[in-house]
């Protein structure tokens, strides 16, 4: 199918989504402009029509622009009335008060990003990790996201580890060959973790949920502090992930 592509909505697009790969980051006018290849005086008057529609706000001293939570708040609309989510959440609630960590379910959003469309608390800790609905991560530090990408094939691959640029810890995939083995490896085993990739400390196990011809449609992850995740409950964690997994895949057919 051809598209005719509009140049303006097209390079409105490009903004959010580079900003999206890290919805918490600030970014100044040069750099938005030099990462995607436009000309300062077009990225500005983009960033101050999104700032009146309250897409955008400004930080860092009113030098730099960040995302509001204005898309968050649309994406979770739009999940509101998804069955998967409402299998979910009974899913997800079985798995918590079995192995009391918090329990997330992931959507692909773009194609280097994963969203966080729905969670179920732990409340068996007081020392806890806990991530808002509509929250965004890059698939290279993220074990859900991972797990949905991981039949694609390693020339896409490549383009998603270069659209995920950002470093966030020391455990953050730095190379391209380490992005591609943790996929291929992903894909074999039918689960793949994080560990502290995104945030120090914070480590998780994730695995894929399939429709009923078998492509990958969403993925659930178990998240749980690094103090909790070793030895024997994070056996428990995997077994969990890939069970919660399987029902979740059960009910697609």
């Amino acid at each position: 199918m051809e598209y005719k592509i509009v140049p303006a909505a097209d390079k409105v697009v490009r903004i959010i989504e580079f900003m999206a790969q890290s919805p918490t980051g600030a970014y100044g006018v040069t750099e938005i402009a030099q990462q995607l290849g436009l000309n300062k005086g077009t990225v500005y008057p983009i960033l101050q029509t999104l700032i009146y529609h309250q897409w955008v706000e400004k930080s860092g001293g009113g030098s730099k622009y960040s995302l509001t939570n204005r898309l968050v708040g649309l994406s979770g609309n739009l999940l509101k009335g998804d069955r998967l989510i409402s299998d979910f959440m009974l899913v997800g609630a079985e798995l918590e008060r079995q192995c009391g960590e918090l329990i997330n379910l992931h959507y692909m959003y773009g194609m280097s990003t994963a969203i966080l469309a729905a969670r179920v608390l732990s409340t068996a800790h007081s020392l806890r990790v806990d991530l808002p609905v509509g929250s965004m991560i890059p698939i290279t530090a993220s074990s859900a996201g991972k797990c949905l990408v991981c039949e694609y094939d390693d020339d896409v691959l490549v383009g998603i580890f270069h659209q995920c640029a950002t470093r966030y810890t020391q455990a953050t995939i730095r190379s391209q060959e380490e992005f591609l083995e943790e996929i291929h490896t992903a894909r074999q085993q039918g689960y793949a973790f994080n560990m502290a990739e995104m945030e120090q400390g914070v480590y998780s196990v994730g695995s894929p949920i399939r429709n009923a011809q078998g492509t990958i449609i969403a993925a659930i992850n178990i998240v749980a502090p690094q103090i909790r995740f070793s030895g024997e409950h994070r056996e428990e964690l995997l077994e969990a992930v890939q069970r919660g997994a399987e029902r979740l895949s059960a009910l697609r057919r």
